[in-house]
This record gives structure tokens, sequence and C-alpha cells, in this order.
């Protein structure tokens, strides 16, 4: 979708412009119907899986190594999007947890 977004903001022809727009419009339909699945998917098989087989610290260690291959600026825009997921109650545990 971004090499679409990229090719729009470039092109100048109106007819491939469409095509792009059209082909951008059913490729966002694809995600948003197929993310929810994914999701759903996720939330009851793999968490309760990870749960029973990890306890917090190796599934925070798990994390970390994860973490620990991605750059700075990947890192800040993760933690931008996992904090503004939180809940007001999870936000506030995190945030005692973190002693902030």
């Amino acid at each position: 979708m971004t090499d679409l977004i990229d090719r729009l903001a470039t092109e100048t022809d109106p007819d491939t412009r469409r095509v792009l727009g059209r082909e951008f419009h059913r490729s966002m339909q694809h995600y948003t119907a197929v993310c929810p699945m994914h999701f759903d998917d996720e939330e009851r098989r793999l968490m309760p899986r990870l749960w029973a087989l990890y306890d917090d610290d190796m599934l925070e260690a798990a994390f970390g190594r994860i973490m620990a291959t991605v750059g700075p600026e990947e890192a800040e825009y993760t933690r931008f999007h996992m904090l503004d997921a939180l809940d007001p109650l999870e936000l506030a545990a995190l945030q005692a947890r973190m002693g902030t």
C-alpha cells in the first residue's frame, strides 16, 4: 500500500492515477477484512498457548530480544502505537511498573 501511495503522489497521468487509486482502495479493503480474522486467531490460539508455555519474565525477555533487532525510529513508532492502544487502566499499570 505504501508503494501505491508513493506512486500516486508522483503520477501525473489521470488514467494511471485512477487505476492506482482503485488498486489502493482494493488493497485497503482487503487489509481491513483480513486483519480482524488474524487478530482473532492470534488472541484465541497463539496467546493462550504462549501464556501456557512461558511465564511473564520469559515473554518479556523474548520481547526484549526482538526489540533489540529493531532500529530506534521503528522502536519509537512501535512504542507510540502500543501506548496509544492501551486503555487507561493498562496504561496506569504499565506506568506504575516502569516508575513513571
